[in-house]
């Protein structure tokens, strides 16, 4: 893999200047894809807390359990002083005692665990408390260079999956089994924790259903939603196939959404509100007739994580900008019968048009 470097001091310095204009005093993230944007630690909350500690002035650190203390700071490269928590101790009170000075103003990250918050308010008691995710998200939703890069190395993981999904078999295996092949097509394709859910027949009218036992058979829809990480960072594609000759509803409903689809892909420009992008999807599968079982938002924010800001949805007017990554996935979803979603990533290029990250066929195909 390419040696993708990101700027975490550049980052933790653009926190430090927009909470110095919020009048907070630092900032506090928990172990999440916050925290990894911030100093590239990937950590999970757990009952030992690690948290990286942003002051207004002065240089960013991070407070960890002692047992986790080595990993924190070979994992971040060394750029991060890394202040150790004995198991007597309390992280939150560490944290208190290596913040100087006095904390009227204090802001936390909306991903941070609620016991956190309130151990942290009675560290830094009588200080106001903030929500600084509209910070963090602010940066975290348009991406550098080396982030789309590795948006794009993902993606094209994800094609190779996506081209691979005709050779399976359907008919006659469960659900989880084809699901776990396409996962297995995916570490074939070089994802890291590649993940997949698959959608059969009258089952594919739910589009959260998650797979089981129920056994595919001919004359049926499947839908199968894949992706997995590369450098941390996600790929969301979804697509579509029929097991035997797909009748002529579903041939029907298939362009519908297909077209809504690349239409949407295609015509998205900077300076459009989010919720622009919805109605272009939106009114030509409500022209078609389907407007009803349209149920969802036609696309969400991806990078660190599988959904994130910016969402493509109405009544947000949020101005898509260059930077911006975020999937296209209209569908359509007829209770008792079949649902069908297409689903790509893009990403907002400095020309004001979306590079489209998946590449692989929209072309309706049957299975056997």
């Amino acid at each position: 893999m390419a040696d993708i470097k990101m700027d975490y001091l550049a980052r933790c310095a653009a926190v430090q200047k927009a909470a110095r204009a919020e009048g907070m005093d630092v900032v506090i993230v928990s172990a999440s894809s916050d925290m990894t944007y911030l100093c590239g630690y990937v950590h999970k909350q757990s009952d030992r807390a690690t948290l990286l500690v942003i002051p207004a002035d002065g240089a960013p650190f991070i407070v960890a359990p002692t047992l986790e203390a080595m990993k924190a700071a070979t994992k971040t490269g060394g750029l991060f002083e890394v202040i150790p928590w004995q198991e007597t101790e309390s992280a939150f009170a560490k944290v208190r005692a290596s913040v100087k000075g006095n904390v009227a103003s204090f802001g936390v990250s909306e991903q941070t665990w609620a016991w956190y918050l309130l151990a942290l308010q009675e560290q830094f008691a009588g200080a106001k408390v903030n929500n600084a995710s509209p910070i963090i998200t602010g940066l975290r939703v348009r991406k550098s260079p080396p982030e789309v890069e590795y948006m794009r190395l993902t993606g094209r993981a994800a094609d190779v999956v996506a081209e691979g999904l005709r050779g399976l078999q359907y008919a006659g295996r469960t659900e989880a089994q084809v699901a776990n092949a396409v996962i297995a097509l995916g570490q074939e394709a070089g994802l890291e924790q590649p993940s997949c859910i698959l959608a059969s027949g009258a089952n594919s009218a739910s589009p959260h259903h998650s797979q089981g036992d129920r056994v595919i058979a001919q004359g049926e829809a499947v839908w199968m939603d894949f992706g997995g990480y590369i450098g941390n960072y996600k790929s969301d594609v979804t697509r579509s196939v029929f097991v035997g000759t797909p009748p002529a509803e579903y041939r029907q409903v298939y362009d519908v959404v297909r077209r809504a689809q690349e239409t949407a892909a295609t015509t998205v420009r900077t300076g459009m509100a989010c919720q622009d992008l919805d109605r272009i999807a939106r009114k030509i599968i409500t022209d078609a007739g389907y407007g009803q079982y349209f149920i969802h938002r036609t696309g969400h924010g991806i990078g660190l994580d599988g959904h994130e800001h910016p969402y493509m949805v109405e009544g947000n007017r949020q101005i898509i900008e260059p930077g911006m990554c975020f999937s296209v996935e209209p569908g359509i979803y007829i209770p008792g019968k079949f649902g069908v979603r297409v689903e790509d990533c893009v990403c907002m290029g400095n020309d004001g048009k979306a590079e489209i990250l998946n590449v692989s066929s929209h072309e309706l195909f049957a299975v056997k």
